[in-house]
């Protein structure tokens, strides 16, 4: 058995998505770090346009050095290339 723990300081909130916009044939999705973590990976799975998705989540972009509290991911093509696309943020110590 094995597993993580993530302490974050009093006030503080761990890496979560904040937006997810259609530009055009792109979607922008933008999270927070508050500045707890080094290392981000989007991940992305796709869907049915009614909303059901499988909990099968590949990374999409892995991003360093999120010492800032914002942080942004254009993924291209994304809203032409798949029916639905359904984003989370993984922190990786």
């Amino acid at each position: 058995m094995s597993g993580h723990i993530i302490v974050i300081q009093p006030g503080s909130t761990a890496a979560h998505i904040t937006s997810i916009n259609r530009q055009g044939g792109d979607i922008l999705i933008s999270w927070v770090t508050d500045g707890l973590c080094k290392t981000d990976a989007v991940q992305r799975t796709t869907g049915a346009g009614d909303g059901s998705f499988t909990d099968d989540f590949a990374d999409v972009y892995i991003v360093t050095n999120t010492a800032g509290t914002s942080t942004n991911f254009l993924d291209a093509g994304a809203a032409t290339n798949f029916p639905a696309a359904y984003y989370r943020v993984r922190e990786i110590p």
